[in-house]
């Protein structure tokens, strides 16, 4: 696991302006600290394009041989639209 890979992660049931279900996300910690804490940093990705021209979001293109079917979204500085979370290493994501 490093840091900008792909990865797919269950976020959970529903819950109002958070994105949950299983998604992709890439991981956002460095290396090091991947290696280090029992949790790792990660971006869930949306499919919705419409916020990928402002500041702190990240277009990543689809990479279907990479886990990612589709062209995506990562967004950390919207905070109606962007959600950062720690997955505990016991619920750690996996690779599609």
């Amino acid at each position: 696991m490093k840091r900008g890979e792909i990865w797919w992660a269950d976020l959970g049931a529903y819950r109002l302006r958070e994105q949950t279900g299983r998604r992709p996300v890439v991981i956002w910690q460095s290396d090091h600290l991947t290696r280090v804490l029992q949790s790792v940093l990660v971006v869930p990705l949306t499919t919705n394009l419409d916020r990928a021209n402002l500041a702190g979001a990240a277009l990543i293109s689809a990479a279907p041989d990479g886990g990612l079917p589709e062209d995506s979204r990562a967004g950390v500085s919207d905070a109606s639209h962007s959600q950062v979370v720690f997955a505990g290493k016991d619920r750690e994501p996996e690779r599609e």
